[in-house]
């Protein structure tokens, strides 16, 4: 998507300003212009979220789990006497 962007578009001067830290940043405008090329449908999100959840459900499912670790009876924990 980026690629096509920057094959079809010629730039200006303006368009990328240099920082004094070595950076390069977008004209707003330009940014603009990325942005909404590189814009997916909310179907292929949608779609790429449930495959995500798929795979972290298989590997929760996989997973070892802990022992469980048993209920102590209320007051029935050492030192908790009124003595």
């Amino acid at each position: 998507m980026v690629l096509t962007l920057l094959a079809r578009t010629t730039f200006t001067y303006g368009d990328c300003t240099p920082t004094s830290d070595g950076q390069c940043n977008l004209h707003p405008q330009l940014a603009r212009a990325v942005v909404a090329a590189c814009r997916l449908p909310d179907t292929r999100i949608a779609e790429g979220g449930a495959r995500l959840r798929l795979c972290l459900n298989a590997v929760i499912d996989h997973c070892p789990r802990p022992p469980a670790v048993p209920a102590v009876p209320a007051g029935a924990a050492e030192g908790t006497g009124g003595t």
